[in-house]
């Protein structure tokens, strides 16, 4: 009786330990997942000199502000000036002549950023080949013309420029020696184009070339020698010259 008493009270303690081993295997397992206090996961690294959430980016060391990018665009210049400098050569056939000095400029003002009207002024020295070596002949011409030209600008700092021309022109010839001498001038109209391109080298300055065509015929001759006839056939002349934007 009493043994049989021990081993009920026996099995009765191996169950309950065993019950209560059972309850807090949860809880222990749940206490070693959390981190351990001061362990490397147990609070995030911060950066002491991180900046505080929604605050803007420190400057750079020294104080100095990012660059802010300019635009590369020219600023409208209401004056124009463009000179020029190069050779012409009249296209007749028989004409006579060769590759000669030509030199002028355009002056005016813009309208807008692709529109000026501008005035040409230009002086054309002819030469004259086939000349003996007793004589001596020279050949010049003025023109004056209203030139507006269109303005393309082709990338921030190259343009490209173009327009019709048209005005009045006088020439001058003389020849002596040999036995020769006298002169003839005359007075006409023209016609012609001018077509160009420029690169901006400074805030002021464009650098470039410019090709023109002339269509010239002549109206009025006067002479030294008394009769003069204004010839029928008008000239056509092409110029290549460098040239600089102001």
């Amino acid at each position: 009786m009493i043994s049989r008493n021990r081993s009920t009270r026996f099995a009765s303690f191996l169950a309950g330990s065993l019950l209560c081993g059972l309850v807090s295997l949860p809880t222990a397992r749940a206490q070693d997942a959390e981190p351990a206090a001061g362990s490397p996961t147990a609070t995030p690294v911060v950066d002491p000199n991180a900046p505080p959430p929604g605050a803007y980016p420190a400057p750079p060391p020294g104080g100095a502000l990012p660059a802010v990018q300019q635009s590369s665009a020219a600023p409208f210049k209401p004056f124009l000036l463009l000179p020029f400098i190069g050779v012409q050569s009249i296209q007749n056939e028989n004409s006579g002549t060769g590759p000669g000095l030509r030199i002028g400029g355009l002056i005016g003002g813009r309208v807008s950023e692709q529109f000026s009207f501008n005035g040409e002024l230009l002086f054309d020295l002819w030469n004259i080949s086939n000349v003996p070596p007793t004589v001596s002949e020279s050949a010049y011409v003025i023109q004056a013309a209203a030139a507006p030209l269109f303005h393309l600008q082709a990338s921030p700092t190259a343009e490209i420029v173009m327009g019709p021309k048209l005005g009045l022109f006088f020439d001058h010839a003389s020849v002596s020696g040999g036995g020769l001498s006298g002169s003839v001038s005359g007075e006409g109209f023209l016609v012609g184009a001018n077509l160009g391109a420029f690169f901006r080298v400074s805030e002021a300055l464009s650098v470039g070339g410019l090709i023109n065509f002339d269509y010239m015929r002549e109206e009025w001759c006067s002479s030294d020698q008394g009769d003069c006839t204004a010839s029928d056939d008008g000239l056509k002349v092409i110029s290549f010259a460098g040239a600089a934007q102001f």
